[in-house]
């Protein structure tokens, strides 16, 4: 992307223009300028990675390859946003919540 286009007076998106000289159409833009984690951590237990994009594979209660492990946020795969990342935060809590009762006392 080498320019936005669109209405300044009405604030409204239009068009983003690539720099090949075409243009996506678009009413919103959403961006993400990578992230490095700031810890190796996941690395010295042995978490798995994602194959396609290098982060730490979690499955849907956001545990990691590691039994016990849990990941979320820039860590993980899912969208890079701040509610995102808070949404896993408090569902790997839960789930680790729960792995800490005793099975017999589960409901």
């Amino acid at each position: 992307i080498v320019a936005l286009e669109g209405d300044k007076e009405a604030g409204r998106l239009e068009r983003a223009r690539l720099d090949d000289g075409g243009a996506l159409e678009c009413d919103a833009l959403f961006f993400n300028l990578g992230t490095v984690p700031a810890s190796n951590l996941h690395e010295l237990l042995g978490c798995r990675l994602d194959p396609e994009c290098g982060l730490v594979w979690v499955d849907e209660d956001q545990q990691t390859s590691v039994p016990g492990v849990y990941a979320a946020g820039d860590l993980t795969p899912r969208s890079q946003l701040a509610v995102v990342a808070a949404a896993e935060g408090a569902m790997a809590a839960i789930h680790v919540h729960k792995s800490l009762i005793p099975e017999s006392q589960r409901v």
